[in-house]
């Protein structure tokens, strides 16, 4: 049957490692098991003392000791100290102590701490630390001077883990004479005590260890720890000291100090970091710079747009950014400024940061800097006004659209374009009348507000009366041209009118203008332009255009096929297949008919296929058998590939 709790430890006795499973694996389920069971684990807890006080093998100590670490109680350490002094069995003895706890647990360690050398006396002395025996400061203090650098270091590092401030008076102390990987370890010892002083009570004694330990610390990371430990006491020297380390020669604790820029509370703390920006190398500012930037107090404002005029081009990037985000209207100006004499990386910088700039007086400011800015600025300030989608100061970009500056002109009607609104509509006009030269632009604006803001028709009866008073070819072909782009009804009748016209550039306008007409109502007008037009040239654009805003039209398919057919009548290779594409979307059997007509033409004959198979796969359920024999038809004729696999799809369904 299954061996008992008492044979398992009986032959515990004569186990040692890889011996039978069967022992420890009954021991652990019992161990484990024996939870609210009080009679079992007192059998377990004397048989395992049995096994640490017999000869039994190391495995079989290993186990009971392990398993005395989950019930073991102070009855047991006694037998636990025993084997402290032991060096291949001292730490096993030493993690069931620190599992068991109790002051006889510490008693048990320190009676033998002088027993005891080498590793087996640093581990002692890492548990002492580990558990935080208070009773363990006075011998540990006297290791902090012994001759052995391991032995030395081990009791800093466990009077660090025990903390306090009699512990710290003893590292401190130390630290004073110690040299090399001592130094190091004892400096960092002193820091781990100043944190655990820093959680408590203790934070004012935490600050002065943490400034000791910046200062004199032997190690680039040891200071920068302790920096960092200092900054977030919130002390009040930890402003100076971290603006201190941001001119140190050492990388590592520059960095540190920049990343902790933004953590230090305070506006005194702004001041005491900016005032270090000067006296850096220009890596150092960079770095600083976003450090000021992320902490985004104000106050530094003055110092970053002084670093704007560095000698070095990556600091003045840096400093335009950091405008960005801590600038006011009192800083457009500066920037831009800058973005207009500057180019690259600094322009674009100084252009970003006008956009990003926070606060109700932003837009006013750009309006006041336009009146008397340089031409090359004011563009700048529109371009920002749009950037900032500014749509109040509309107003103002509205003069800027008849400054003397073409550029001007130009910046000021591409924000009217994305900012403008209904009450634009009827300016622009006028605008595109009286400044020929600025025609182009004040089309593409009003084009763009009418659209976004749905005021077409608006803007096609603001075209039209213009039209009415309108002098001179080319202001017509402007104007008929911004009427094309609206597509409203209401100025369809002026762009027909407009296909008489005897100038060819009006007519040519008034033709490209209804082919791309958003409904199928011009396709008359166009057909007869292609029909009779004297130009050639106005015949094709009015065929194509025809044959698109048939596609567009909501006539019937039947209608719409004989609008295809017209225009095949009329056209050229081109024409054909831009019509048979059309027809290929049509749903009645005689657009099937229409395309099949084609199949012999040589220069149409893939696409006549095409638009046949497309027609056949929407019709062959209503009319199978004429579908049928068009798409044999293609399948036996000569055509593409392509053609040739849709046709089978359509027949194999």
């Amino acid at each position: 049957g299954a061996m008992t709790v008492e044979e398992a430890l009986a032959a515990l006795k004569q186990y040692d490692f890889g011996g039978s499973e069967e022992v420890v694996g009954t021991l652990r389920v019992a161990t484990v098991g024996s939870h609210g069971n009080a009679a079992t684990r007192s059998i377990l807890r004397a048989g395992y003392v049995a096994v640490l006080e017999s000869t039994a093998a190391y495995g079989a100590k290993d186990f009971a000791c392990r398993q005395l670490a989950l019930i073991g109680t102070q009855a047991e350490v006694p037998a636990l100290a025993a084997m402290l002094t032991d060096d291949s069995l001292s730490h096993i003895a030493r993690y069931a102590l620190a599992q068991i706890g109790g002051a006889g647990a510490d008693q048990a360690l320190l009676a033998v701490l002088g027993q005891t050398s080498g590793k087996t006396r640093l581990g002692i002395i890492h548990t002492l630390g580990n558990r935080g025996t208070t009773a363990a400061l006075e011998p540990l203090k006297k290791l902090l001077g012994s001759e052995d650098a391991e032995t030395a270091c081990e009791a800093a590092r466990s009077l660090g883990r025990i903390g306090g401030s009699d512990a710290a008076s003893a590292l401190e102390a130390a630290m004073n004479a110690a040299q090399g990987r001592v130094a190091e370890v004892m400096a960092d010892s002193l820091l781990v005590c100043a944190d655990g002083l820093a959680v408590g009570d203790g934070r004012e004694e935490a600050a002065r260890l943490y400034e000791r330990v910046f200062l004199e610390g032997p190690k680039p990371w040891i200071r920068a720890a302790a920096l960092r430990g200092l900054a977030l006491t919130g002390d009040a020297r930890a402003a100076e000291r971290v603006g201190d380390a941001l001119l140190s020669r050492d990388r590592y604790v520059r960095e540190t100090a920049a990343r902790l820029v933004q953590e230090v509370p305070g506006r005194a703390a702004t001041y005491a970091f900016a005032g270090r920006l000067a006296a850096l190398p220009a890596e150092g500012q960079m770095v600083l710079l976003r450090a000021l930037t992320a902490r985004a107090d104000k106050a530094a404002l003055p110092t970053v747009v002084e670093a704007a005029g560095s000698r070095d081009a990556s600091v003045r990037v840096a400093a335009l950014e950091a405008i960005g985000r801590l600038g006011d209207g009192t800083s457009v100006g500066i920037l831009a400024e800058r973005a207009a004499s500057s180019r690259g990386p600094e322009q674009a910088a100084a252009r970003a940061a006008l956009s990003a700039l926070s606060g109700r007086d932003v837009a006013e400011a750009v309006v006041r800097e336009m009146k008397d800015a340089t031409p090359a600025v004011r563009v700048e300030l529109i371009d920002a006004l749009r950037a900032r989608r500014a749509s109040r100061a509309i107003g103002a970009i509205r003069v800027m659209a008849e400054d003397r500056d073409a550029r001007v002109r130009a910046a000021a009607y591409r924000a009217i374009g994305e900012l403008g609104g209904d009450a634009d509509i009827e300016p622009l006009a006028g605008l595109l009348v009286r400044n020929p030269s600025d025609r182009e632009d004040a089309a593409r604006a009003m084009v763009s507000v009418a659209r976004r803001v749905g005021a077409e028709r608006e803007a096609s009866l603001a075209i039209t009366r213009e039209l009415d008073s309108a002098a001179g070819e080319a202001l017509r072909v402007s104007l008929l041209g911004v009427l094309g782009k609206m597509g409203d009804s209401s100025g369809l009748g002026v762009l027909r009118a407009a296909l008489s016209d005897e100038g060819e550039r009006v007519r040519y306008v008034a033709v490209t203008s209804l082919a791309v007409w958003p409904t199928g109502e011009p396709a008359d007008d166009l057909l007869k332009v292609a029909a009779t037009d004297r130009n050639r040239t106005h015949r094709t654009l009015a065929l194509r255009g025809y044959i698109d805003v048939v596609g567009r039209s909501t006539a019937p398919d039947e209608e719409k096929l004989a609008m295809y057919e017209s225009a095949m009548s009329l056209a050229g290779s081109a024409e054909k297949r831009q019509a048979l594409a059309g027809i290929s979307q049509l749903r009645v059997l005689a657009a099937l008919e229409a395309a099949a007509r084609y199949l012999e033409d040589r220069d149409v004959k893939n696409e006549a296929a095409m638009a046949a198979v497309k027609i056949a796969d929407r019709l062959r359920i209503r009319h199978a058998e004429p579908v049928r024999e068009v798409v044999i038809a293609v399948l036996d004729g000569d055509f593409s590939e392509a053609v040739r696999d849709e046709a089978g799809r359509v027949l194999s369904q």
